[in-house]
């Protein structure tokens, strides 16, 4: 996540609405009534997976990592109180989040960046799942879409990354177990809850 998000963070959201309306905020806050007493989001982004948690759930302790200095002033803009944290100095939880983070990175480096995080029996991930949709013409579609997603992040974030990991295999390889799908826009966007 070495991405700089500062020509953007502001209007992130309304960028994000503009092309995806509520199907990517839904994802994200899919799970949050359901989510365990300590919680650590990792790629926070502009604050507002926290901030419909700590609505919902105002006495959920939350650990916030998100390297993007642009990213992380919206998140305190929305929710002043967020504890961030690293990898290293985050204290133990029950669930880790990530939404739309591994879409940053190579199979490889996805790899690489789970065995880095503090480990939580729950795992959920709010991904880009062009290649399970059903229909050739609508898989193709979200596949450009996708295409169309990286060009702009590599233009305005300089974001090195060109194609989305396989989150599914890598997961299961790595032990973790799906209990829990929430699907839009006809399973290219995905909720997912992990367990290990």
């Amino acid at each position: 996540m070495k991405s700089d998000y500062w020509l953007i963070a502001h209007a992130y959201a309304s960028c994000e609405r503009l092309l995806y309306r509520d199907a990517l905020q839904h994802c994200r806050t899919a799970f949050v009534k359901a989510l365990p007493k300590r919680v650590l989001s990792v790629g926070e982004g502009d604050g507002r997976f926290s901030e419909a948690l700590l609505n919902a759930e105002p006495k959920t302790q939350l650990q916030v990592i998100e390297p993007a200095k642009a990213m992380r002033r919206e998140a305190l803009l929305r929710n002043p109180n967020l504890e961030f944290v690293t990898s290293k100095s985050a204290a133990p939880c029950d669930a880790t989040v990530l939404n739309f983070v591994l879409d940053l990175f190579s199979p490889e480096e996805a790899v690489a960046f789970l065995d880095q995080l503090p480990e939580s029996p729950v795992l959920i991930v709010g991904d880009f799942f062009p290649d399970e949709i059903h229909g050739r013409i609508e898989r193709t579609l979200a596949r450009l879409l996708v295409w169309i997603m990286y060009r702009f992040f590599n233009l305005t974030t300089g974001l090195k990354t060109r194609r989305l990991p396989p989150t599914r295999d890598i997961l299961t390889t790595q032990g973790w177990t799906l209990r829990q799908e929430e699907v839009q826009w006809g399973g290219f966007i995905r909720a997912q809850w992990w367990e290990r």
